[in-house]
């Protein structure tokens, strides 16, 4: 709901005003103004929660996912770098990664970060999804499919069109 967001939001400020140096209320904020579609607000507050605090894995990740929805993909990409090499088992963040690699291309290095994060967590949709979006990237339909009925659920071939709908 719109008006709690906006009473949370008016709450982080006023705790960070009484306690400029308090990392979580930066990372809520940041949360709750992404919340709010104010994203490249959240990145200021996501790295001021990581200038107080540096080993702040979260906030690296949060950092990450919102770079990624404004297409600083680069820039995506260090961020959850920083919080894979600060929080090792940390599956979204891998898989975040991996799908990363695939946009910009670099298949073999998503395949790598997303097979490691289905390492961590079996069942991790966004990371199947991802390995079977590089599969069909790579052309290995087959495979592809496979990954991608794990991670969704129904989906379905049409070789005619060579396309994949996912139900």
């Amino acid at each position: 709901d719109l008006g709690k967001l906006k009473d949370a939001e008016l709450s982080y400020q006023k705790a960070i005003e009484i306690k400029p140096d308090y990392a979580e209320a930066h990372y809520n904020l940041g949360n709750t103004l992404t919340n709010l579609g104010k994203l490249k607000d959240a990145n200021l507050s996501y790295l001021k929660a990581i200038e107080i605090k540096p080993d702040y894995a979260e906030a690296h990740y949060n950092l990450g996912n919102t770079l990624t929805d404004l297409g600083k993909l680069k820039d995506a990409e260090l961020s959850y770098r920083k919080a894979i090499e600060i929080k090792p088992n940390f599956a979204k963040a891998h898989s975040n990664l991996g799908n990363i690699l695939r946009e910009i291309g670099k298949l073999d290095q998503a395949l790598l970060c997303l097979e490691a994060a289905i390492d961590i967590d079996q069942k991790l949709a966004s990371a199947l999804e991802g390995i079977g979006r590089v599969l069909l990237k790579k052309g290995n339909h087959s495979d592809a499919i496979i990954k991608l009925r794990e991670a969704n659920g129904s989906i379905g071939f049409n070789p005619k069109k060579s396309s994949i709908i996912i139900y």
